[in-house]
């Protein structure tokens, strides 16, 4: 296995592991950091090896599972992008939702007659 498969496999695996982790119902955003840290520096080296790869002195075989590989890590990173984007949306809605009841209790409990506006 050349250099380039062994990062595009580690890209995959980074990647894997980063989507599992959003699917937990309550995802570690620390853990989600540090793999996608780790992951950039996979990147870096690929890029770094890739200045000097070439091609075409790959067989057909190799070159197949070379696009295969990057296809899959492309199919992560727009499905890690999705999942990010969704778990941004929930949070900003439990944000809101806790806002809007804090408001609530802090009038319900300043005011004789309670405002119930926010519900």
């Amino acid at each position: 296995m050349n250099n380039v498969q062994k990062q595009l496999d580690e890209l995959i695996q980074k990647s894997s592991s980063i989507l599992n982790e959003l699917k937990n119902e309550s995802p570690s955003i620390e853990r989600i950091r540090e793999t996608l840290d780790l992951r950039e520096l996979n990147i870096e080296k690929l890029g770094m090896i890739a200045s000097g790869f070439r091609m075409d002195e790959l067989n057909e075989n190799q070159q197949q599972i070379i696009r295969e590989q990057f296809d899959r890590f492309a199919d992560l990173h727009e499905q890690i992008e999705t999942a990010l984007k969704d778990e941004l949306i929930r949070s900003r809605e439990t944000l809101t939702s806790a806002t809007r009841q804090r408001k609530a209790e802090q009038k319900y409990h300043v005011l004789e007659k309670p405002d119930i506006t926010h519900f």
